[in-house]
């Protein structure tokens, strides 16, 4: 089956960080990246969040450990 040029696409892209990755480790910072870009950059979630950290990036995180929270979003503040 041929798939769409935008899934073949996203197929080569996640191809890409699953065999240039050396460790598993490493592919799933790699796909936490992407994701994380995606949600900033696609319009259906730019507009909702102002901002996504990587959990050891998050400002609020502190010295709290991992709990396997890879992402977390901010979303805009709505004001009527």
């Amino acid at each position: 089956m041929l798939l769409p040029v935008s899934q073949s696409r996203i197929a080569e892209i996640l191809d890409g960080l699953y065999f240039e990755a050396k460790t598993q480790r490493g592919k799933g910072t790699s796909f936490e990246r992407l994701v994380r870009q995606f949600l900033l950059t696609d319009p259906r979630y730019a507009e909702r969040f102002d901002d996504v950290w990587m959990w050891c990036d998050w400002p609020d995180r502190s010295a709290r450990p991992d709990r396997g929270i890879d992402l977390v979003a901010r979303e805009h503040c709505m004001r009527s």
